[in-house]
Protein backbone atom coordinates (compact mmCIF):
# COMPACT_ATOMS: atom_id res chain seq x y z
CA UNK A 1 0.00 0.00 0.00
CA UNK A 2 1.16 3.31 -1.01
CA UNK A 3 1.40 6.22 1.87
CA UNK A 4 1.45 9.65 0.94
CA UNK A 5 2.45 11.93 4.32
CA UNK A 6 4.00 15.58 4.76
CA UNK A 7 6.78 14.90 7.52
CA UNK A 8 10.19 16.20 8.94
CA UNK A 9 13.28 14.33 8.91
CA UNK A 10 14.08 13.86 12.28
CA UNK A 11 16.69 11.37 11.90
CA UNK A 12 19.48 9.79 8.80
CA UNK A 13 21.93 6.59 9.11
CA UNK A 14 23.30 5.21 6.13
CA UNK A 15 22.78 1.45 5.40
CA UNK A 16 24.68 -0.25 2.83
CA UNK A 17 26.32 1.43 0.20
CA UNK A 18 23.82 3.55 -1.56
CA UNK A 19 20.73 3.75 1.18
CA UNK A 20 19.56 5.34 4.27
CA UNK A 21 16.91 4.96 6.74
CA UNK A 22 15.24 7.82 7.88
CA UNK A 23 12.79 8.72 10.81
CA UNK A 24 10.15 10.60 9.99
CA UNK A 25 7.62 12.95 11.98
CA UNK A 26 4.70 13.16 10.29
CA UNK A 27 0.85 14.63 12.13
CA UNK A 28 -0.88 11.33 10.63
CA UNK A 29 1.18 8.66 11.52
CA UNK A 30 3.81 9.70 14.22
CA UNK A 31 7.44 8.68 14.41
CA UNK A 32 7.85 6.66 11.04
CA UNK A 33 10.92 5.07 10.01
CA UNK A 34 11.64 4.91 6.06
CA UNK A 35 14.17 3.71 3.62
CA UNK A 36 15.35 5.63 1.28
CA UNK A 37 16.85 3.63 -1.37
CA UNK A 38 19.99 5.14 -3.28
CA UNK A 39 20.08 8.12 -1.65
CA UNK A 40 23.65 8.04 -0.92
CA UNK A 41 25.30 7.76 -4.76
CA UNK A 42 26.37 10.67 -6.43
CA UNK A 43 23.67 11.42 -8.61
CA UNK A 44 20.71 10.75 -6.43
CA UNK A 45 17.79 13.24 -6.75
CA UNK A 46 17.11 11.27 -3.21
CA UNK A 47 20.00 12.98 -1.38
CA UNK A 48 18.61 16.14 -0.55
CA UNK A 49 15.51 15.10 1.15
CA UNK A 50 17.40 13.38 3.58
CA UNK A 51 19.05 16.15 5.21
CA UNK A 52 17.89 16.73 8.66
CA UNK A 53 15.17 19.12 9.35
CA UNK A 54 13.99 18.69 5.62
CA UNK A 55 9.54 19.55 5.52
CA UNK A 56 8.37 17.65 2.57
CA UNK A 57 6.17 15.49 0.74
CA UNK A 58 7.52 12.26 1.28
CA UNK A 59 5.69 8.62 -0.68
CA UNK A 60 6.74 5.27 0.69
CA UNK A 61 5.44 1.76 0.28
CA UNK A 62 4.32 -0.44 3.74
CA UNK A 63 3.30 -4.17 3.91
CA UNK A 64 0.40 -5.61 5.32
CA UNK A 65 1.47 -5.97 8.71
CA UNK A 66 4.14 -3.49 8.86
CA UNK A 67 4.81 -2.89 12.73
CA UNK A 68 3.88 1.20 13.39
CA UNK A 69 2.33 1.85 10.52
CA UNK A 70 -1.54 1.34 10.84
CA UNK A 71 -3.18 0.08 7.55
Amino acid sequence: MLRSVQGIVLRSMDYGEGNKIISLFTPELGKVGVMARGAKKVKSRHAAVTQLFTYGDFVFFTTKGSDGVPE
